[in-house]
């Protein structure tokens, strides 16, 4: 009695763990296969990560496209993601059908509902992408080119006296990032770019990008459960960055709309244009907090990023470095 019974629990135990191995590690890896959706075989676990993460992207996704075709799919963990490089596909998905495809992958787990454009869902974005549309009409945006203007004429003349102190070289990937948190500053709140905030904002953007290492992010996305038990151990620094960050646009905004209501300040930038929404819709500091951390998350990194690879592209291209140059003589 005793050892059928130890037979039966161990035979129960033994079934229950495959139903469960099967359907949450090894189902999910069937998905494309019953769509006739070509691909890379996935690995147990990690998926295709290996092809995405721990590679260089850029030149895995082309490999595939020349493998597979224009439509092939690729698992980031167990999460099968369809990948698109034919135009017109891309034109329905972003631009005709462009309703149904809102939502990003949500990276950073919250309970509180996000209103920020990188992590909001559903309506909430749209209600959001609705209120901060208007901000970037033709006219506003160039009012506030000057910002972009004057931070091009700074860097020519940090490279210059670089230039003049040290013939030998430039570090312009750290020109290009000192550039585009000035822009960020002047632009997007009206500030400065000078003393201690600029470093602050500099040190805390840095740890929360950090966060999105290559291995931090296979755990994230590969074993999302484990991830989020430990995310605070793993992650402190990201975690930190975000709120430090938070901390000072919430200084920011207070300042920025003390001044605005002293009449203290006639200059226009991004926060003062919220700052005006927010009697027109619905929009609250905490709102204009996260709009305001979308606004740097979003720019800084990407424009400093973008002018340093144009520049090794110039640089490793003399003639059509030759090209630029002439169009610049004849503006």
């Amino acid at each position: 009695m005793d050892n059928t019974f130890i037979f039966l629990s161990s035979t129960f135990i033994i079934l229950i763990f495959s139903y469960i191995f099967y359907f949450h590690y090894l189902k999910p890896y069937s998905y494309f296969d019953n769509l006739n959706i070509p691909g890379p075989r996935p690995k147990f676990i990690f998926g295709n990560l290996f092809d995405t993460v721990f590679c260089r992207r850029h030149l895995c996704l082309t490999d595939h496209v020349q493998k597979y075709g224009k439509v092939f799919g690729l698992y980031y963990g167990q999460i099968p993601m369809i990948h698109v490089a034919d135009p017109v596909i891309v034109h329905e998905i972003l631009v005709k059908q462009a309703d149904n495809f809102i939502n990003r992958i949500e990276f950073i787990p919250s309970s509180r509902k996000s209103v920020g454009l990188i992590d909001a869902r559903d309506n909430i974005w749209k209600l959001a992408r609705e209120s901060l549309s208007p901000l970037f009409s033709p006219n506003k945006l160039k009012v506030m080119s000057q910002f972009a203007n004057d931070a091009s004429f700074n860097l020519l003349d940090k490279i210059i006296k670089q230039l003049d102190h040290d013939n030998h070289a430039v570090d312009i990937k750290e020109l290009f990032y000192s550039t585009a948190m000035d822009m960020s500053l002047t632009s997007l709140f009206g500030i400065e770019p000078t003393g201690k905030k600029k470093a602050e904002l500099e040190t805390h953007i840095s740890n929360f990008m950090g966060a999105f290492r290559r291995s931090i992010s296979a755990l994230s996305i590969s074993l999302p459960r484990i991830y989020n038990m430990l995310s605070l151990l793993i992650s402190y620094k990201q975690v930190m960055g975000i709120i430090k960050i938070s901390s000072i646009l919430r200084e920011i905004v207070k300042n920025r709309r003390q001044e605005l209501d002293q009449g203290l300040s006639t200059r226009t930038d991004m926060l003062k244009l919220v700052i005006e929404a927010e009697h027109k819709e619905k929009i609250s500091d905490h709102d204009i907090v996260q709009h305001c951390f979308t606004f740097l998350i979003g720019g800084y990194d990407t424009t400093a990023s973008t002018l340093t690879f144009v520049a090794f592209a110039l640089a490793t291209n003399p003639d059509v470095q030759d090209k630029v140059i002439q169009e610049i003589d004849r503006y």
